[in-house]
């Protein structure tokens, strides 16, 4: 199973417009309301998961996070 991290989904959408029942089995989803407040603590909230679903642009993407997201696919 695919670990998805959802993120800055602060309206509370994304169970709205996905139905996460239909990827049951196939991916785990993990909703994130509220940005990171800094790179560091992105990377401890981030560090298990395989894909990343960017709802928002509060948490930056940058080159250095995503090398310290091994999992990352």
């Amino acid at each position: 199973m695919i670990k998805v991290a959802v993120l800055d989904d602060y309206q509370e959408v994304f169970k709205q417009i996905i139905d996460i029942e239909k990827f049951k089995g196939k991916y785990e989803f993990k909703v994130f309301n509220k940005h990171c407040k800094n790179e560091k603590e992105a990377i401890v909230e981030l560090e298990d998961f395989e894909a990343l679903f960017i709802m928002r642009e509060r948490t930056p993407m940058t080159k250095s996070l995503i090398e310290e997201l091994p999992k990352l696919k």
